[in-house]
């Protein structure tokens, strides 16, 4: 029988970035997955790619210590006040109101539904002013029509 020598004794491993970025140590609150605890959490493209109690770091291309912080899925704010403007003199004009890719990205929302802020009457300019169907914030609205 003959010895063929093999090359791959010859070739060094090389080492490779599998993920994007590498989320480490932070505390992960997750409902959908039952999960409520120190996780790593790796990200490739614009998806999770695995959560773990704990991801090499020599796995991601990018890794950023979250130690000491909360982790969650988008957050939803269930009574929010988008409508900047009705356009009708002397009206409420939406000085309480919050642009929602201005302030949703950073405080963790990702989903804001508007409380009313408009009606029947000034729907169509809500849609013009707001970043309903625009923005990267997903926007919902609870229309209300006074009767009487």
């Amino acid at each position: 029988m003959r010895k063929i020598p093999t090359l791959g004794l010859l070739i060094p491993l090389v080492a490779f970035a599998q993920y994007d970025l590498v989320l480490k140590g932070g505390h992960l609150i997750d409902p959908k997955n039952g999960i409520d605890a120190r996780r790593d959490i790796a990200i490739q493209g614009d998806k999770i790619a695995a959560v773990e109690p704990d991801i090499a770091a020599a796995r991601g291309k990018k890794i950023v210590s979250v130690e000491g912080l909360y982790v969650t899925p988008g957050l939803i704010d269930i009574h929010a006040h988008t409508f900047t403007t009705t356009g009708i003199r002397g009206a409420w004009a939406g000085d309480e109101s919050v642009v929602p890719d201005v302030l949703s990205f950073r405080t963790g929302v990702t989903t804001m539904a508007d409380a009313g802020s408009s009606g029947w009457r000034n729907l169509k300019r809500f849609g013009i002013s707001s970043s309903i169907g625009r923005g990267r914030a997903s926007s919902r609205s609870s229309i209300s029509r006074a009767w009487g």
